[in-house]
């Protein structure tokens, strides 16, 4: 074992640790490796060997720092803590509608829908946001990909004609159940998840106060009677309501 391979496996071990320590679970599910967490919300990690991207933060994450920060809409994240995470060496990524966000942090970029980016190695891809009508709403869901997984974080958004480009193309996909109409934001992650085919779905971006786990259940069995592989899990830490 080289010294970097086990600079990194100390730094995992430790970070784990850390966690543990602090009352907050981070490992709710492993996925090929990467340490995948929702942390209530709109709000998502993935860590690889010490590497994270968060998606909209918020709660208490456990960590101090993130390599790549990606924001979705404007209600979705707390910008404070948005700015105690970028630090020497991060990069923020909001949608263009938000360009008047004003971050106090040193790297950030606005992406229109439809663009594709490297940022340190993770090719990143913006993916409209649309309402309950299929009308692009100015948010952006991500794509992104990390040794060679690519994870589909699809934030507060209803069908989109687009979602046809990610066919075949998405590994783990994090879809919303929120709103009130519970059995239509059902019917569109479905719907979503048969459009895209994911090999993993993880349903999110709902209260888990008000939303009953069968009706979780229900949504689970639906989607792997299509074959596809459907995970439940619990918030690593509570998020704020948007």
């Amino acid at each position: 074992m080289d010294l970097k391979s086990g600079a990194s496996i100390f730094f995992v071990v430790w970070f784990r640790v850390f966690l543990w320590l602090r009352g907050v679970f981070w490992l709710m599910f492993s996925f090929d490796g990467f340490d995948i967490c929702w942390n209530g919300l709109a709000s998502v990690g993935v860590v690889d060997e010490g590497f994270s991207v968060v998606v909209n933060p918020c709660g208490d994450l456990g960590f101090s720092r993130a390599d790549l920060v990606l924001i979705t809409s404007d209600s979705c994240y707390d910008r404070s803590l948005v700015e105690e995470l970028c630090g020497d060496g991060s990069c923020v990524v909001l949608p263009a509608s938000m360009d008047d966000v004003g971050l106090d942090c040193d790297d950030v970029e606005f992406l229109n829908g439809h663009t594709v980016v490297d940022i340190f190695g993770v090719e990143v891809e913006s993916i409209p946001l649309y309402d309950k009508d299929g009308v692009e709403c100015g948010g952006l869901g991500y794509r992104f990909m990390m040794r060679g997984k690519e994870f589909y974080v699809a934030g507060d958004t209803g069908l989109g004609e687009d979602l046809w480009d990610l066919e075949d193309k998405v590994d783990l996909s994090f879809l919303p159940l929120k709103g009130v109409n519970t059995g239509e934001s059902f019917k569109t992650v479905i719907q979503t998840a048969v459009r895209i085919k994911p090999e993993v779905v993880i349903p999110y971006y709902y209260n888990e106060y008000t939303l009953h786990e069968n009706d979780l259940r229900t949504v689970q069995a639906e989607l792997e009677d299509r074959n596809i592989k459907c995970e439940l899990v619990k918030p690593c830490s509570k998020g704020s309501e948007p």
